[in-house]
């Protein structure tokens, strides 16, 4: 017969796995009304790229690129977990936050 201390620890990790998925799903919405809302706009979110961490560099790096206004431009944000960088690039997006960069590579 299982432990109650191990009862309860499933049961907390069931609930914490069950909060990180609602949030990746909240994220994944932001996303698709990000984007909406930029090709309203007659802009174009382009690409966005999520880089595992480096052994040098412990966090997650997000890369996204856009046209705005028929020019390219590339942002970025980074966090400690891949969820909370992703997060943290779509609150950016949506909150006009994202400080955009002239893209030298031309979104191609």
């Amino acid at each position: 017969m299982a432990r109650e201390e191990d009862r309860g620890s499933s049961v907390g990790q069931a609930r914490t796995y069950q909060a990180e998925m609602g949030k990746v799903g909240e994220a994944l919405l932001q996303l698709d009304l990000a984007v909406r809302r930029y090709r309203k706009d007659g802009n174009e979110l382009r690409d966005i790229r999520l880089k595992a961490p480096s052994e040098e560099e412990g966090e997650w790096f997000v890369v996204v690129r856009a046209v705005l206004e028929g020019d390219p431009f590339v942002g970025f944000h980074n966090a400690f977990s891949a969820g909370d960088a992703l997060r943290g690039a779509i609150n950016r997006i949506l909150n006009g936050k994202m400080k955009w960069r002239s893209d030298d590579y031309g979104n191609k």
